[in-house]
């Protein structure tokens, strides 16, 4: 079946269409022709894989990895990256006026190295004992040598020598580790959530610091905390009159934040669900929050409405989940001041977005 490309779509697929049927398609471009083959049926859409390329896009590029196409670690990798922040721009507004009803203007920046960047690699081994990693929608486990963006120091051709049991998950670098943020050393206990990319920490707490605009004295609030990432450079701005809640599920997260400011008398941390916690909040100045893919949910933006801070940073690793979140604050009488991308997951479908949130001036 041949079909022309039509657009990319939220997930790392494109879309085309056949008699009206919606085509969800893996490693290709907008504005190419292919041959496909179904590979599964859905209520609604059908899924394919691309036989062959009839009319290849400008931007289509050879990939630089050889397991493009195999392993599922990699979306874009056959597309040029300039073109792949432009993808992945496309995603963040088509999210926005497909769930939000808003049309914003959004740029994905770079964010450099665009290959081996990442400072944690998760793999499985196959049955041979093979460190491998998953094919896409698949069980299917493809044995690897070497990875393109994996981080130099994790050493991954090393690891690709030596033998583990079979289905063994792996991951690398394994137990406590020591990461730094603008020259501010923060405890990560194995288990406790880094940024993937090296140059992430410094992005984002750089936007974090000129969208939260902290003053001495405020009260942040930093959701979804982590280890501290946020807290680490906020300390400075709020002072010894200012004070910090940061609330974290994660025991590893969170011991490893007591750790961190265990000399700061201003830093509260609470291992708790953000619902529950913020229950037991009643005011704050600025609020940042960094939450897993599922977003903030209701619940939170209900609580964040009531507490009523002059500004919410909010840090999303999906644009669904932000533009559903983002969807109650306006109907709430808040507005976006800023929005930007950041490609911190280069060759892959992932985007990480930064959006100001602030209460509309009453006149």
């Amino acid at each position: 079946m041949q079909v022309r490309v039509e657009k990319v779509a939220h997930g790392g697929h494109f879309i085309a269409r056949n008699e009206g049927q919606v085509i969800f398609i893996r490693d290709t471009a907008p504005g190419e022709l292919v041959d496909i083959e179904i590979t599964s049926k859905a209520k609604g859409f059908l899924r394919a894989n691309v036989l062959n390329v009839i009319e290849p896009s400008p931007q289509r590029i050879t990939p630089p990895c050889a397991y493009a196409g195999k392993c599922g670690g990699c979306d874009f990798q056959h597309l040029n990256v300039a073109y792949q922040r432009q993808l992945k721009a496309d995603v963040i507004k088509e999210q926005f006026s497909r769930i939000a009803k808003m049309d914003i203007d959004v740029t994905v920046h770079e964010v450099a190295p665009t290959t081996h960047y990442r400072t944690h690699i998760r793999g499985v081994a196959n049955e041979a004992g093979q460190f491998g990693i998953y094919a896409s929608r698949s069980h299917d486990i493809i044995p690897i040598k070497d990875c393109l963006i994996a981080g130099e120091e994790l050493h991954v051709e090393q690891i690709a020598t030596e033998k583990f049991e079979p289905m063994e998950p792996i991951e690398v670098p394994q137990g406590d580790q020591v990461r730094e943020v603008k020259g501010k050393k923060l405890l990560v206990k194995a288990g406790a959530f880094w940024q993937r990319h090296r140059n992430a920490p410094e992005t984002l707490t750089t936007q974090f610091l000129k969208l939260a605009n902290l003053k001495a004295g405020d009260h942040l609030l930093d959701l979804y905390g982590g280890v501290g990432l946020f807290t680490s450079v906020a300390l400075e701005k709020i002072g010894p009159g200012g004070r910090v809640d940061l609330i974290e599920s994660s025991i590893p997260a969170t011991e490893s934040a007591k750790e961190n400011f265990k000399r700061f008398e201003n830093v509260k941390i609470l291992r708790e669900d953000v619902v529950k916690g913020l229950k037991n909040i009643r005011r704050a100045d600025v609020v940042v929050l960094d939450p897993p893919r599922a977003g903030a949910g209701a619940e939170v933006v209900a609580q964040l409405l009531r507490i009523k801070p002059s500004r919410i940073v909010y840090v999303a690793c999906d644009p669904a989940s932000l533009a559903r979140d983002v969807k109650d604050f306006v109907a709430a009488g808040w507005s976006i001041q800023q929005i930007d991308g950041y490609d911190l997951f280069p060759m892959t479908q992932h985007i990480e977005t930064v959006c100001l949130l602030v209460p509309n001036k009453i006149s």
